[in-house]
């Protein structure tokens, strides 16, 4: 098995929250930009908010990131991880049977000191957060659902 990993962080500055609020030339431009990503690193795997987050931003970045898997004609599978969701109602009406069939849970203790130091990073985003849903951040695995 030959196994790249990226570390790679590439910021659109947009602000916190106007993602579901983007025109639609702003948009296209995200999406492009983002196949061209996705075509420079040809991933097998992307990793993106849940779909049905609960979170505007994190539901905008999922519907531009598979917008641009789409037009890149890659053959990627995308991963959706929750952040809200899971906090909120697990079994929120949002969510369907169907939405639960491929989940997993995958182990992370050998990159759980590499995320404490992103969620470090990002302090201006905790206040406000339940101190539950922090503790999540912090568990020794993480789930997933494969799209």
């Amino acid at each position: 098995m030959n196994i790249k990993i990226y570390n790679y962080t590439y910021f659109f500055n947009h602000l916190d929250g106007s993602l579901q609020n983007l025109s639609n030339e702003q948009r296209q431009q995200i999406v492009d930009k983002l196949v061209q990503h996705l075509q420079s690193f040809m991933p097998e795997e992307v990793y993106v908010p849940h779909r049905k987050d609960g979170h505007p931003d994190h539901e905008a970045t999922y519907n531009l990131v598979a917008e641009a898997i789409a037009k890149s004609q890659l053959k990627v599978e995308l991963q959706e991880y929750p952040i809200w969701m899971l906090w909120q109602n697990p079994l929120s009406s949002n969510l369907k049977h169907e939405d639960f069939t491929h989940v997993y849970r995958l182990p992370i203790a050998n990159v759980n000191e590499r995320k404490t130091k992103a969620i470090q990073n990002y302090r201006s985003q905790l206040p406000g957060i339940p101190k539950g849903l922090i503790g999540r951040f912090f568990l020794p695995h993480e789930i997933f659902f494969k799209n």
